[in-house]
């Protein structure tokens, strides 16, 4: 119970609070399993972004703002609010790859991804890429699952808010975004985003990582590509991944199932750092859902679905974040 109630302390002081940067150095790092299979491919090269990737480009992409009515839990309307990454080659007559982004508890619609006038790291990052090759050009969706911003929202009250926001996701939020850029979806009727989920992804950091498992869990149907990143599922109790890692694997492996789903219809990439806060919970949860049948262990899309990279000495920050990001995005969508 001390262990904890020391996690909770330090993550609500971290998720509530600014991240520092990370050192910013440039180097490619192999990653191995601590259960490595001969016959299975489970070594990664991550690659950290370089210094001049962090800068801008000239006619890089745009961050664009899109507005969308929802409903909170209570029913009543809101207004919200999402800022797409559009790619500088855009045009309406092709189709585009998507990335559904999510945020920290704390955070809101442009904390990763930046302002038309202020962009981060990433942003700039992801222009590089797909400017040397390394990445097809995308469309990158950075929405909040807070109704009216962090401010007054408890701790206790954000693993819900992850939950409910699936209703929003279906309903509203992709609707909205992908009736206005071109996808692979030729419509947002349900029928033509179930038969483009090979072409979208969730992926989320910290309480965005919990909002990432939550999709999977009831999501499925419109998403093939999931990357929860320094957070375990909270579907069954907080930090369940710690708490219940069996009963939370099954949970998953349930809801495959139960959304007439199979092993071939999904790839999960998680990530976390070995000094992230969020490594004891991930870490378990993971262990366990690789006893499962459902889930299988490997780096090759077409015959496995689950992978989890542990980076050495990385910790919870949304700088690392942008690290993981730069190398998840080619995993799905290189050229």
């Amino acid at each position: 119970m001390k262990n904890y109630i020391t996690y909770l302390v330090l993550l609500t002081a971290l998720i509530f609070t600014s991240c520092k940067t990370s050192d910013g150095s440039s180097e490619a790092i192999t990653e191995n399993t601590s259960e490595e299979n001969e016959e299975v491919n489970t070594e990664f090269q991550f690659n950290r972004i370089p210094e001049a990737e962090k800068t801008a480009i000239e006619n890089g992409g745009t961050l664009q703002l899109l507005s969308y009515t929802t409903e909170d839990a209570a029913g009543n309307k809101l207004e919200k609010e999402a800022y797409v990454y559009v790619p500088a080659s855009y045009g309406d007559s092709e189709k585009y790859d998507i990335a559904y982004v999510m945020h920290g508890g704390g955070g809101d619609n442009s904390i990763l991804i930046g302002t038309p006038e202020n962009p981060t790291s990433l942003k700039n990052a992801i222009d590089h890429q797909i400017e040397n090759g390394d990445l097809e050009p995308m469309l990158l969706v950075f929405p909040s699952f807070y109704p009216n911003g962090p401010d007054g929202v408890e701790m206790d009250q954000v693993g819900d808010l992850t939950h409910q926001f699936q209703t929003e996701l279906k309903n509203d939020l992709i609707p909205a975004v992908e009736s206005t850029y071109s996808t692979y979806a030729n419509s947002t009727s349900a029928t033509d985003l179930t038969a483009s989920r090979d072409h979208r992804l969730f992926t989320g950091f910290s309480m965005g990582s919990v909002t990432t498992w939550y999709a999977f869990a009831e999501n499925l149907n419109y998403f093939k590509y999931f990357a929860p990143v320094s957070g375990d599922c909270w579907a069954l109790q907080m930090m369940g991944g710690a708490r219940q890692p069996d009963e939370t694997a099954k949970y998953l492996a349930d809801a495959v199932e139960q959304q007439n789903y199979s092993a071939e219809d999904f790839y999960v990439f998680a990530v976390t750092g070995t000094e992230d806060i969020a490594y004891e919970n991930l870490s378990p949860q993971i262990a366990s859902m690789r006893n499962l049948e459902v889930f299988n262990y490997g780096l090759e899309r077409e015959e496995n679905n689950l992978y989890y990279l542990e980076i050495e000495d990385a910790v919870h920050t949304n700088e690392w974040y942008f690290e993981y990001v730069y190398n998840i995005l080619p995993f799905f969508f290189d050229k």
